[in-house]
């Protein structure tokens, strides 16, 4: 159990002495960095006449295209005259007096507010 112990703290340790022991890079001056990256040591390739890019719009020629129309359309279902109008009853929210007789409780109104309470 003591040897378990002893691992736990001397593993930690030898990560940070190794750690330790890598060399740092060397530092970079903030002027070389910047001509490295925008530098005018680029290569320039020339361009020959077909490759210049042309300003002048070109016509091209579209066609629209048109999905056909269905062969026939099926009938709309017209309802009989004699049948009554369809209508959608709803519920009335009937509104129950005591909400806390329902629960067993009683109500305690304190001037304009009310809870219920054992």
């Amino acid at each position: 159990m003591k040897w378990l112990a002893a691992i736990g703290v001397a593993f930690p340790l030898l990560v940070v002495i190794a750690i330790q022991m890598i060399p740092a890079p060397a530092p970079v001056q903030a002027e070389e960095r910047f001509d490295d990256a925008w530098g005018d040591n680029m290569r320039v390739i020339a361009l020959k006449k077909a490759d210049t890019i042309t300003t002048a719009p070109r016509l091209v020629v579209t066609e629209r295209v048109v999905p056909d129309a269905p062969a026939s359309v099926p009938p709309v279902a017209e309802p009989p005259e004699d049948a009554p109008p369809l209508v959608v009853k709803r519920r009335r929210h009937v509104n129950r007096g005591d909400i806390c007789a329902r629960h067993g409780l009683r109500k305690v109104q304190t001037g304009k507010t009310w809870r219920c309470r054992k």
